[in-house]
C-alpha cells in the first residue's frame, strides 16, 4: 500500500513539475535575455559586431560524481552597449544568468535606469524590478557595478554551491 501511494505521489510530482519545457527567459539588458545558450548569445553579439573575451570557465572533471557544474564568464566589448564601459555576461550550466555593467559614466546611466524602471536606483540598490529579474548595484573602488540577473538561475547557481562545493 505505501509503495502504491508514493508511486501516485511521484507520478503527480512529474506532471507538475517534470518539464521539458525551459522556463520563460526574463530580458536582462542590451538585448540578452536569461536562458540563452552560450551559442545564442556568442551568435547575436558576433552578429552586433561585438567580440568577447573568456573570463573564466570551470566545469567539472567527467568523474566527478557531483551533478553538472558549468559556469563562464565572458567580457563583450562596449559596441552593442547603452553606455561606454564593459559588460560581463555569466552562464551557468549553459544558460544565460546574468549580464553586468561597468558604465564609464555612472550618473549619466543611472537617469536612464530610473527611467526605464521606474525605481529610484542608489549605489546600494538591490531589489526584483520586474518578475525573476533581479536588479543590483554594487560600488567597488569608486567603479560602480550593475547587475541583472534571473532569480531562477541564480538560486539554482546558489544552490549548487550550497550543497556540493
Amino acid at each position: 500500500m505505501k509503495l502504491g501511494i508514493n508511486i501516485v505521489v511521484l507520478f503527480f510530482l512529474c506532471l507538475t513539475g517534470c518539464s521539458s519545457e525551459p522556463p520563460s527567459p526574463v530580458p536582462l539588458a542590451f538585448g540578452f535575455k536569461s536562458y540563452s545558450t552560450v551559442h545564442e548569445v556568442k551568435e547575436y553579439v558576433a552578429h552586433q559586431g561585438g567580440t568577447w573575451d573568456v573570463v573564466e570557465h570551470t566545469v567539472l572533471s567527467p568523474n566527478d560524481p557531483r551533478p553538472n557544474y558549468d559556469f563562464l564568464k565572458v567580457s563583450i566589448n562596449n559596441s552593442i552597449l547603452e553606455f561606454d564601459g564593459k559588460v560581463d555576461l555569466t552562464f551557468f550550466n549553459g544558460s544565460l544568468m546574468s549580464v553586468t555593467g561597468y558604465p564609464s559614466d555612472w550618473r549619466s546611466y543611472k537617469s536612464t535606469l530610473e527611467k526605464k524602471y521606474g525605481a529610484k536606483i542608489n549605489t546600494a540598490y538591490d531589489g526584483e524590478i520586474r518578475e525573476n529579474l533581479r536588479l543590483q548595484v554594487l560600488k567597488f573602488d569608486e567603479k560602480i557595478a550593475i547587475a541583472w540577473a534571473d532569480m531562477r538561475l541564480e538560486n539554482q547557481f546558489v544552490e549548487w554551491i550550497r550543497q556540493y562545493s
